[in-house]
């Protein structure tokens, strides 16, 4: 039931969209920490903070907004949340941010898209100037900074230190959901201690709606046209009801 409540919420705001390689093309995913894991930037890790990242940051197709339902929360672990709206950046940085410098590699929850294209990912920019202001599509644990000049490295250290700066942690209860705006908002995890005994994260992050109601859909930038994404998919008439993982 559960499962099902997310998917009607996410009915009203826009379309659901799931993805094949993650989670077998599941419209809802569960969230929990898994062994062996404990380091790493996915949804299975766990004592390490989960970077602040827009949600598939890789893909041109990424969801306009998130869904993340409470299923378990016993210790309280909180979700960060910072929005580009209302970070402090110069001309200068934004000027910088807005060109396509690197591109943003898929995340390691999407190991059969790590070499999805035949050539080298293009490069996107981590800035959008809308006409409603600045929009971002940023993942720093998946890119390549190294390989950027240093005055770009410079600027999106200060981006990154801004969204720091913003940040506000949200502690979920159990049937709590928190929509994020996947085109202003990054979202990450504080680190904590997994119990590894069933009551521990729990947490859906279920189903990724695109806007197609009462609000307008934002253009996704010309320039990540030319990206070579993995398949998505939208829901079927009768969306199974059993989507739930076992801890």
């Amino acid at each position: 039931m559960h499962d099902i409540g997310l998917l009607l919420l996410a009915t009203v705001m826009g379309t659901p969209l799931a993805w094949e390689g993650q989670q077998d093309g599941r419209f809802v995913h569960n969230i929990v920490p898994s062994t062996g894991h404990e380091t790493e930037q996915t949804g299975a890790g766990s004592t390490v903070l989960l970077s602040p990242h827009t949600e598939d940051a890789f893909h041109p197709g990424r969801a306009h907004l998130l869904m993340l339902g409470c299923m378990r929360n016993h210790d309280n672990i909180a979700t960060t949340a910072a929005s580009i709206r209302k970070v402090r950046l110069t001309d200068e940085d934004i000027a910088v941010l807005t060109r396509p410098a690197l591109p943003i590699l898929p995340d390691d929850a999407y190991a059969d898209a790590q070499g999805y294209a035949d050539g080298a990912p293009p490069p996107v920019p981590a800035l959008y100037a809308c006409d409603e202001g600045l929009t971002l599509r940023f993942d720093p644990a998946y890119t390549p900074l190294e390989n950027a000049d240093e005055g770009y490295r410079a600027a999106y250290g200060r981006l990154a230190a801004e969204l720091a700066r913003v940040s506000v942690a949200v502690s979920l209860a159990p049937g709590e959901v928190l929509v994020v705006d996947n085109d202003l908002v990054v979202h990450g995890r504080v680190p904590f201690v997994p119990r590894y005994d069933g009551t521990t994260g729990g947490s859906s992050a279920p189903p990724s709606a695109s806007p197609g109601g009462a609000p307008a859909p934002r253009r996704k930038p010309a320039s990540t046209a030319t990206d070579r994404p993995p398949s998505k998919r939208t829901p079927p008439e009768h969306p199974p009801t059993d989507r739930r993982d076992p801890p």
